[in-house]
Order: C-alpha cells, then structure tokens, then sequence
C-alpha cells in the first residue's frame, strides 16, 4: 500500500511539477508526517526534490535556483521590515499569533519588543 501510494505521489508531483506538503496531504488522504516520510523515499531516489514550500521534479528549474534560507532572509530586507512592522501593529497586548517559517515573518517578533504574547512558530 506505501509503495503503491509512493508511486502516486510521484506522478502526481511530475503532472504538477511542484506542488505543497498540504495538498500532498490533502489529495492522498493522509497526514503530514506519512508525506513527509514518502518524501524522503523519493528525494533519496533522486526522483524529486524538497523547495521551501513543498516539493517539485528534481530536475526542474525551481529544484535548482532556489536559494537557501540564510541568502533569501537577506533579500528584500527593507520590504521585510516595512511588512513586519505593519503586522505588527495589528497585534495587541496579549494576543496570540501563528508565525510561519518564511523569512519574512522572521522579522515580525523583534517588532513586538516585551509584549506579553502567547506565539506560536511552526518549524518543518
């Protein structure tokens, strides 16, 4: 049945050629851990690749000019901080918020100074 589902998901990721963990997770029917572990049987075969975001075709354009965390945390930095900020005006004294791992809502915590705030990050 998981290779059968491995095979799937491999032909659905070559007919969409990139495509996210969630609608991954959503199409097949199954939670984001069993993706996950389906991912890596197919990275270790060489036949996709993991991108921020989800996974495309080892062979395509985005598997290859995506930059690493560190270089695209340095990208843009102004814009960042300009969104951050604004963000983080609308949070309130003991609010909780949700704050994904892309590099631009790194900025945002840095902004609330000592509020009390109840965070969550999600790490993947």
């Amino acid at each position: 049945m998981r290779t059968k589902r491995i095979d799937e998901i491999e032909l659905y990721i070559r007919e969409k050629k990139s495509v996210s963990l969630d609608t991954l997770c959503e199409v097949f029917n199954v939670s984001k851990n069993t993706v996950r572990r389906d991912i890596a049987t197919l990275e270790q075969s060489g036949k996709i690749k993991k991108v921020y975001g989800g996974v495309t075709i080892a062979d395509t354009p985005a598997s290859k000019t995506l930059l690493p965390f560190s270089k695209r945390h340095q990208s843009f930095m102004k814009e960042k901080r300009l969104i951050s900020q604004l963000a983080a005006s609308h949070v309130c004294d003991h609010d909780t918020i949700f704050i994904d791992s892309g590099t631009t809502c790194h900025n945002i915590m840095p902004r609330k100074n000592a509020r009390s705030l109840p965070t969550a990050c999600r790490f993947l």
